[in-house]
């Protein structure tokens, strides 16, 4: 897999999820960079990337928020993704599918919400490649 494929994989869970569950909410980006992968059993750079987008949300300060958290875990149980579960203060979501990393975070106390993904390592073509963030539908961008 290519970064620019597992770039686009990020931007599709994203954008999925976004429009399946979240739809009410006013899109945003969160800025987010491409984190270096490490060798096994090493702390030395590989010259490969986890590429990583997010969107944020503003939803009320108010406990009925985590609903958000509740409706993405059934979207994501419903797509059959693995390791879907929640933290034990009901604000935070995570899953795993196909070499991606997902979560969807509600922070009541700031009236923001954040959902995420990080995709499979691969080593960008150019340094431009890196850091330009993902094309989210979802933003008019793809």
């Amino acid at each position: 897999m290519t970064f620019d494929e597992s770039k686009r994989g990020v931007a599709d869970l994203v954008d999925s999820t976004y429009e399946t569950t979240l739809a009410e909410l006013e899109p945003r980006r969160f800025p987010r960079n491409a984190l270096p992968c490490r060798a096994l059993g090493h702390g030395a750079g590989t010259g490969e990337y986890f590429p990583g987008g997010s969107l944020e949300f503003d939803v009320p300060r108010t406990e009925d928020s985590k609903r958000y958290v509740t409706q993405v875990r059934d979207y994501w149980r419903k797509q059959r993704y693995d390791s879907v579960r929640i933290d034990s203060n009901g604000q935070t979501v995570y899953a795993q599918t196909d070499g991606y990393q997902m979560s969807f975070e509600v922070m009541t106390d700031l009236g923001r919400a954040l959902l995420g993904a990080s995709g499979p390592c691969a080593e960008p073509e150019s340094e431009e490649e890196r850091k330009a963030p993902p094309r989210f539908r979802s933003l008019g961008e793809g």
